[in-house]
């Protein structure tokens, strides 16, 4: 019956999965937000910096000096905060079309000006004094998203029907190229102002009309059902041989910097962060197999298993899952697999339960996903309920695979006699 199962989702699934996760977009979009999480941990850290607990009337020692560093020096990590931050819709934006531009062997420069403007088109709320910088922030990024796909889609197209300027091949390529991108630019331009004109009638932007169209998706990843689903799909897949992170990952990704910079930006309002599923939260209770590690290093008497967890122990520890995960295998191996899928639903069932009680403070920075899962998350809460929280949770971990791993050490003891 499992064979069977295994069978038909490796013939009829797998490869629209495999299409899915290679498809063009699909990989820009990915790399384009991963590209946005290095300004991201520098403007966490800037707001770290600048957001001691408590007042400093009453700090002391480590808090104490804490306040005076924030005090002293405001200016420059407010301004780091700005430039990461405050400011990461545009990094974003500037991230995806420039990948789907050099994907899709087009101008990479020329659209990303092209891109800019017509974001700017949309995101532009004047007031005496200046203009609203809301929309390049988290509230932005699904804009950004999309604008920067739309941008470089349409240019193609317009530049495959020859509506552009066409010049000799007399003519060097820095003379030709910005003329080339004119009439595309002027039409993307007229588009974007035609759109803001049409949706102003309704009192709307472009911004918070995708805010709302995606607001479902938003609510529901950051529910306990969606978090699972997503927790689901990214091992059961990995358990059939299928890059799970690559199919998912796509998907769950803009969530999860949107859902970390909001958390980042209300710390640096003095409120409390909301969301649950950030970058911090997937990296300690989803993505990790440091479980099964441990629980085969403490019940495997096999070679095989007793090997591969010493292997593959310590690159388990930077959340580097592929030395056990091929080694063992769990790939297609049905008592490792059902644990693995059986502990992360665990898993993220209580990492979420302690967050949604007050437990632990809320994984607001952002942080590495390859340093070990129990520094990550005090990283990214601060809070150092949050180590404890973890390791009672990866002990009850443990406890779920012990018996999956016992199962399958006794069949490859069996083996290991036969063979000798």
């Amino acid at each position: 019956m499992f064979k069977k199962f295994v069978d038909t989702m490796l013939k009829k699934v797998a490869p629209m999965l495999a299409k899915f996760s290679e498809n063009v977009v699909v990989k820009s979009i990915q790399r384009g937000f991963m590209a946005t999480i290095s300004v991201l941990i520098i403007g966490g850290f800037a707001t770290l910096l600048a957001s001691p607990p408590g007042t400093m009337e009453e700090a002391t020692g480590i808090a104490l000096g804490w306040h005076k560093i924030a005090a002293g020096f405001g200016g420059p990590l407010s301004a780091i905060k700005f430039a990461t931050m405050d400011l990461v819709s545009l990094w974003t934006l500037f991230s995806i079309t420039t990948v789907l531009s050099n994907k899709l062997k087009q101008d990479a420069l020329s659209n990303l000006i092209s891109a800019g403007t017509l974001f700017m088109i949309f995101t532009y709320v004047p007031f005496e004094g200046g203009i609203r910088i809301e929309n390049f922030g988290s509230f932005g990024l699904f804009t950004a998203m999309i604008v920067s796909v739309l941008t470089v889609f349409l240019i193609k197209v317009l530049k495959d029907k020859n509506i552009t300027l066409r010049f000799p091949e007399s003519v060097p390529d820095m003379v030709a190229r910005p003329f080339e991108a004119l009439i595309p630019a002027f039409i993307i331009i007229v588009v974007g102002i035609v759109i803001n004109m049409i949706l102003g009638l309704f009192d709307l932007t472009v911004p918070s009309l995708i805010v709302t169209i995606f607001k479902p998706l938003v609510q529901f990843t950051g529910s306990l059902a969606g978090i699972l689903l997503i927790a689901f799909l990214v091992h059961f897949l990995w358990s059939l041989g299928i890059h799970g992170g690559a199919v998912v990952m796509p998907i769950a990704m803009p969530f999860m910097l949107k859902n970390t910079t909001e958390n980042m930006e209300l710390i640096a309002q003095g409120l409390e962060p909301t969301n649950i599923f950030t970058v911090g939260f997937y990296a300690a209770y989803i993505m990790p197999l440091i479980g099964m590690a441990l629980a085969m290093l403490i019940v495997a008497k096999s070679t095989h298993l007793k090997t591969v967890a010493k292997i593959g122990f310590v690159p388990m520890l930077f959340n580097i899952t592929e030395p056990i995960g091929f080694g063992a295998p769990i790939v297609l191996n049905p008592p490792l697999a059902i644990a693995r899928i059986i502990a992360v639903l665990v898993s993220t069932t209580l990492g979420y339960m302690t967050f949604a009680v007050g437990l632990v403070s809320m994984p607001s920075f952002q942080v590495p996903t390859f340093i070990p899962p129990f520094l990550g998350v005090f990283l990214s809460t601060t809070d150092w309920k949050a180590i404890v929280a973890w390791f009672v949770i990866t002990a009850v971990v443990i406890l779920i695979y012990i018996p999956f791993v016992k199962m399958y050490d006794i069949q490859l003891i069996k083996q290991e006699k036969e063979a000798a």
